[in-house]
């Protein structure tokens, strides 16, 4: 909560100031989106193997796999009149059902899911209010412990926290500045943000 008003505080500040700024000296950018149909979002492990009372393996799995869409928070740079450079944070989370092969549900999860990319959006045309422009990010994956519910008879043993390479490539999107300062865009392509993701951008 207190990260969420820090934020809301710098965002509302960097509005303030930058009002009587022309649109073409604006070189800074924060965006806030939210993405549809994450691709690449790789499938959660399995529930790590435990050994029964005659040392053999028991794998645990989750079926029934839910994944939420994602919430994007990025910040850019303009370096040229093309480039710019930034960063993005983003969260999604999966649910699902522990099993052992075909038995029934042991317990339900929720594994929380932090994507963090270095960014690189490249301009392909600009005019007037509307840019149409593509982007690329290459960072790391960090899922969470599995958090288990509604445990059938008992607690399956904990999946560890994964690292893994996170991407995301936005073939295309469109933006268009209502304001000076603000703007609406949309972007399609493929990756862990979303291939649809759509939200707004502060500018400054």
């Amino acid at each position: 909560m207190n990260r969420i008003l820090t934020l809301i505080v710098v965002v509302t500040g960097f509005i303030a100031s930058c009002f009587s700024q022309n649109i073409n000296s604006l070189k800074n950018e924060i965006y806030l989106s939210y993405g549809f149909i994450p691709i690449g979002h790789t499938t959660t492990p399995n529930i790590s193997t435990q050994s029964d009372l005659y040392d053999n393996n028991i794998s645990y799995l989750l079926t029934n796999e839910k994944k939420s869409g994602t919430i994007n928070i990025g910040y850019l740079h303009e370096i040229s009149n093309k480039v710019s450079l930034g960063f993005s944070y983003t969260y999604s989370s999966v649910t699902g059902e522990v099993h052992i092969g075909s038995s029934v549900a042991l317990a339900n999860t929720d594994i929380k899911t932090i994507f963090c990319l270095l960014m690189q959006n490249t301009l392909g045309c600009k005019k007037n209010k509307f840019n149409v422009y593509s982007r690329l990010g290459l960072g790391v994956k960090f899922s969470s412990k599995a958090k288990f519910t509604d445990v059938v008879s008992y607690t399956p043993p904990e999946q560890k926290s994964v690292k893994r390479i996170a991407w995301q490539a936005s073939l295309i999107g469109a933006e268009w500045h209502f304001t000076k300062n603000l703007s609406l865009f949309a972007e399609g392509g493929v990756g862990l943000q979303g291939c649809i993701s759509a939200g707004t951008k502060i500018h400054f």
